[in-house]
C-alpha cells in the first residue's frame, strides 16, 4: 500500500511503470552514493604489461561507472533541493523505509504532497516526464 499512488486530483501523477521505476531509484540511492564514494577512492592497478592479467583502460572503465552512478545521484539530490529543508529527510525515510517522522508536526497531507513532488520530478531530471 505504501506504494500507491493517488489519481484523482494529483497534478504530480507519473505512468505506473514510471513511478515504479523512480521508487527504485530513490530506494537504491544509498547504495549509489556508497558505490560512487568507493569507486572515487578505489585504486587503479595494471602492470601494463602485454598479455597482462587485466584489460586496457581500467581508468576509463570506472570514470564511465562514476558517470553512470552521478547521473542518477545528480537527478535525486536536484529534486530533493525543491522540497522544504524540513521535510528532505522524513520523505526519503517515507519512501525508503515507510512511515513519517513524528518529531515535525506537519498534516498527513502535506507529506503527501512534498512526496508526489519529489518523485515527479526525479522522473523529469531523469528525463522520463
Amino acid at each position: 500500500m505504501r506504494d500507491y499512488q493517488p489519481h484523482k486530483n494529483n497534478p504530480f501523477w507519473l505512468e505506473t511503470t514510471v513511478y515504479k521505476r523512480i521508487l527504485s531509484l530513490v530506494r537504491d540511492y544509498g547504495r549509489m552514493v556508497r558505490d560512487y564514494q568507493e569507486i572515487l577512492h578505489e585504486t587503479v592497478s595494471g602492470d601494463g604489461q602485454p598479455k597482462g592479467g587485466l584489460p586496457g583502460n581500467p581508468v576509463e572503465r570506472k570514470a564511465e561507472r562514476m558517470e553512470v552512478l552521478w547521473k542518477d545521484i545528480w537527478a535525486i539530490e536536484r529534486a530533493l533541493l525543491t522540497v522544504p529543508e524540513e521535510y528532505r529527510q522524513g520523505v526519503m525515510e517515507n519512501i525508503c523505509h515507510g512511515g513519517w517522522p513524528t518529531n515535525i508536526p506537519a498534516h498527513h497531507k502535506t507529506w503527501l504532497y512534498w512526496r508526489k513532488r519529489f518523485l515527479f520530478f526525479v522522473a523529469r531530471n531523469k528525463g522520463l516526464v
